[in-house]
């Protein structure tokens, strides 16, 4: 007999859920614990099991955003395609994924910076995943041979600074039709420049 019910989702990602939603609309500091516990219909006891401190729930919420994408766009990096693809694909994944739960990626880009440089050795970014494709294309000559490193953050900012246009209403959703401009202009930064 096969049930259709769909799975069951975790308290844990419940909370999360439910912190990411209400810390979009009002803010994260003028979001309390009790608001976020009434909103995921647990118990003030049950936050405070998994979360004994609102700061390590926003850390957990901006790590269950940004663990999934670094370790998505690192598998996109380990392949062997044309260089110029992978990087297309690892703005397409990161668009997507903000498009899927902006709350989530909301708040993450709020934050990101003051928990990204405590936890950045725990986790693969998208940095990371950048960096190593451009340090392939440049062993196979399609790509210039300046810093990896300083490419992949800069590639990595016009990303950054796009889906943060949302967040400012310069934009608005969806984030994935603006893949292939943002893909464009990596080229353009990238493409080894004809003498």
């Amino acid at each position: 007999m096969s049930s259709s019910r769909a799975p069951k989702v975790s308290r844990f990602d419940t909370i999360i859920a439910a912190a990411a939603t209400l810390c979009a609309q009002k803010g994260i500091a003028e979001t309390s614990l009790r608001e976020i516990a009434t909103e995921a219909k647990v118990s003030n006891g049950t936050l405070h099991y998994y979360f004994p401190s609102k700061d390590e729930l926003i850390e957990k919420l901006i790590l269950s955003a940004v663990e999934p994408l670094g370790r998505r766009a690192a598998e996109i990096a380990q392949s062997e395609e044309d260089p110029f693809d992978q990087l297309r694909q690892i703005v397409d994944l990161s668009f997507g994924l903000f498009d899927d739960d902006w709350d989530l990626y909301y708040v993450a880009l709020q934050l990101g910076d003051r928990v990204h440089v405590r936890l950045a050795e725990r986790f693969p970014t998208a940095t990371n995943a950048m960096q190593q494709v451009i340090e392939r294309g440049q062993q196979l000559g399609v790509m210039r041979n300046d810093d990896p490193l300083l490419l992949a953050i800069e590639c990595h900012g016009v990303m950054m600074r796009v889906a943060r246009a949302l967040t400012f209403g310069e934009l608005t959703p969806p984030l994935r039709r603006f893949v292939e401009p943002v893909s464009e202009t990596y080229r353009r930064i990238l493409q080894i420049s004809s003498p």
